[in-house]
């Protein structure tokens, strides 16, 4: 990441946060803002886009920095690792995702089931029906 402090307010900079700004405050706002912008990327878009990555931190940086003063001129994400926890949670996730898509599709055909056997039983009540009105016709 590249960064300055602006230069007409270094009074205010260095009140604010002193001179150690580039030690003390970046670091949280770097990584509140990757925990934000991470969130909203899956696994393989943080693989591939990395450079999209780093504009929509950059942008967040440029706003949180500037109430402290500082300029943030350029932010590359040159690597992604993804830690234990991530994966963790992806693999859950998607665990999770599998038994909410087997029970909507069992629930799916569940559905199909029931309405093909009150088909069923409504032609047999208008076949009892027609038999018990008329018993000449039989099926015989």
């Amino acid at each position: 990441m590249v960064y300055r402090p602006d230069p007409n307010h270094l009074s205010e900079l260095h009140a604010l946060v002193g001179e150690n700004y580039g030690t003390t405050v970046l670091p949280v706002l770097i990584q509140d803002a990757a925990k934000k912008i991470v969130s909203g990327f899956s696994s393989s878009q943080l693989q591939t886009g990395r450079a999209e990555l780093g504009y929509q931190i950059k942008r967040i940086l440029e706003e949180k920095a500037s109430r402290y003063h500082i300029i943030i001129d350029d932010v590359s994400v040159p690597s992604v690792t993804l830690g234990k926890e991530y994966k963790d949670s992806i693999e859950t996730y998607a665990l999770e995702a599998g038994k909410v898509l087997r029970k909507a599709s069992f629930l799916v055909e569940y559905s199909k089931e029931e309405r093909a056997s009150e088909e069923k039983l409504r032609a047999a009540q208008a076949l009892g029906m027609m038999l018990s009105e008329n018993p000449s016709n039989s099926l015989n």
